[in-house]
This record gives C-alpha cells, structure tokens and sequence, in this order.
C-alpha cells in the first residue's frame, strides 16, 4: 500500500492512525535521527496522496482552522442549524478571535421555526429534511445576515428516518460566491455522535468553499 512505499525507505518509519470521530489523525514516526532529510520527503509525499481529505498538520481542529481562515479572509460567517441543534455554532465560537468573523445563526428545528425565523415554506415536516429546505434556509440566511458565507445543515440523526433516506443522511447548503449542495451519510447508529460528525461535515464543507479559488 501507499504508506509502506513511503516509509519503506528508512528502518523505523511507520505511519500511526487514530480515530477521533468522524476524523482520523495520523502521525508519522521516525527513528532515524540522523537521516531528517528522509523524514521531511516521506512527509511532503504523505501530504500530497491525502491533499483532497486533509484540512491542516499540527494539532488544530476544525473549527480553528475555519476561523482563522476566514480572519484571514477578513469575512463574516452565518449559519442555520436543524438537526444539529446549534452544535457547529458552539464549536465556532469556542475560538478565539470568533467574535470578529461569527455572525451568528439560527437553530431552526421544527418545520413552524423555519417559516416563522427565515421565511421558508414547507409543506410536511418530512421537506424539512431535504436538499431543497437546506438551500432555501441558507439563502434567507445569506439574505437576512449579509454575511458572506453561510451554511445550513439538516438531517437525520435517528432512531428513524423515512424510506427514501437512512439514519445518519444530512443535507447540506453553502452559499458564498456559489452555492455547493451535498448529501452524505454520517456512519454512526448512536444520536450524538451522527450530531458531531453532521457538525464535521458542514464544517469541512464551509472551509473547502473559502478555500476554493
């Protein structure tokens, strides 16, 4: 496999996982102190393969990178929750420097918070879990914030969820310069945890559309 390749040139170099969900941190060992220049293009390969899955090096955690990123940017952030009860707004702001970049949000639950806190029009709570509820409830929010990135997340998070979706489906919309919609599947059976990992999906989703040129 691709790790053995990469460290199969040193004695002592070994790729270690671990799980943090819904994320897997990897940490490379080396033994060889005397050979650094084996460690630094073991490293520069490792990064180029997981490029397209990887958000940073270093210990920060998502919702860090995301604020600095939009510091950096000097851009403001608003987002509209459903079935993660406001969890990704928690997240944001447990970062320093937030206050400047976080708007705020809405944590619109039920069918009758969507319509009455942005406007937006269902016809059966199970539309409220939808692609369409998720783009309709980031553009009021981009609309009423002018903020210029938003986000708006629904799904299921258990113990049940309709025919047409399974446990753990999320729908989610950002809206920047473009609007990027995307359905996922959360791979946990337990409540708090398919929460969490929704909250990771849509986090990692804003951060790719900043990043996006």
């Amino acid at each position: 496999d691709w790790s053995s390749d990469v460290c199969s040139s040193a004695l002592g170099c070994y790729l270690g996982y671990r799980t943090f969900f819904p994320e897997n941190h990897l940490t490379l060992y080396w033994a060889e102190e005397k050979k650094l220049k084996g460690f630094e293009e073991a490293k520069i390969k490792i990064a180029q393969i997981l490029a397209p899955w990887t958000y940073t090096e270093g210990d920060r955690e998502l919702e860090q990178v995301l604020v600095e990123e939009l510091i950096r940017q000097k851009k403001k952030i608003a987002l509209v929750e459903s079935c993660t009860g406001g969890l990704t707004l928690q997240r944001l702001t447990r970062v320093p420097g937030a206050s400047n970049v976080v708007w705020g949000g809405y944590t619109s639950y039920q069918v009758e918070a969507k319509e009455t806190m942005l406007g937006v029009k269902l016809n059966s709570p199970e539309e409220g879990v939808s692609q369409y509820c998720s783009t309709q409830l980031v553009t009021q929010a981009k609309k009423l914030s002018g903020c210029d990135l938003c986000g708006a997340v629904t799904g299921y998070m258990g113990p049940s969820a309709p025919e047409k979706d399974s446990m753990g489906t999320v729908y989610l919309s950002i809206l920047g310069n473009e609007l990027t919609e995307k359905k996922l599947v959360v791979p946990t059976s337990d409540r708090v945890r398919a929460q969490w990992g929704a909250s990771s999906y849509l986090l990692q989703a804003l951060l790719q559309s900043l990043l996006e040129k």
